[in-house]
């Protein structure tokens, strides 16, 4: 999920389209080197994980840029079976919140 979060903040911060060079250096350079995201090549996997509306790929010239097309958070931006994972765990972590100025 990091790396999805990381290519998502990178694309919704942009103020013009990316070539994959441009998202993937941005990427290791703001959040460090991700093993999972070995080079470039791998970026327009990540696209595959959001909903089709919400990042548009650019075919129209060489590199391929891609951009966000909507500035909404990270979660609404998932496809809903990706988001499910989120909202699981969000479940779970307000869950197990102490209220601190409760006394036993």
């Amino acid at each position: 999920m990091q790396l999805l979060a990381t290519f998502w903040w990178i694309l919704k911060n942009a103020k013009t389209p990316l070539p994959a060079d441009a998202i993937h250096e941005r990427m290791h350079d703001l959040f460090g080197n991700n093993e999972r995201l070995l080079s470039r090549r791998h970026i327009h996997r990540l696209k595959g994980w959001f909903k089709a509306d919400v990042i548009r790929k650019h075919n129209t010239k060489k590199p391929v840029e891609y951009e966000a097309t909507q500035n909404i958070p990270f979660k609404d931006a998932l496809k809903p079976k990706f988001a499910s994972v989120i909202a699981k765990y969000e479940k779970q972590v307000a869950g197990n919140k102490v209220n601190k100025n409760v006394r036993n």
